[in-house]
């Protein structure tokens, strides 16, 4: 595991579990505020654009429920309705 500090209390936890995904853990406890929700999402916009391959926000252990989308080439934000929402 990787451990990166942003600046402020949010920590970014990263797992290595297979070759071809990077799981990021991130405590929403931790974002107490704008700086640390903006915080979060440039690291996530700067990490997809390195790599460039889009990045989703999802809650724990759901992989294939994304609340957002980063997608690098078109450098926005996609936001995903709620599972069960119409």
């Amino acid at each position: 595991m990787l451990s990166i500090l942003l600046n402020g209390p949010v920590e970014v936890c990263c797992h290595f579990f297979i070759a071809e995904q990077l799981e990021l853990d991130i405590s929403p406890k931790e974002i107490t505020g704008a700086i640390e929700h903006d915080e979060v999402l440039s690291f996530v916009e700067n990490l997809a654009e390195a790599l460039e391959l889009s990045a989703d926000i999802t809650p724990e252990n759901s992989e294939h429920t994304p609340f957002l989308t980063y997608v690098p080439q078109s450098r926005t934000w996609r936001m995903h309705d709620e599972p069960g929402s119409s």
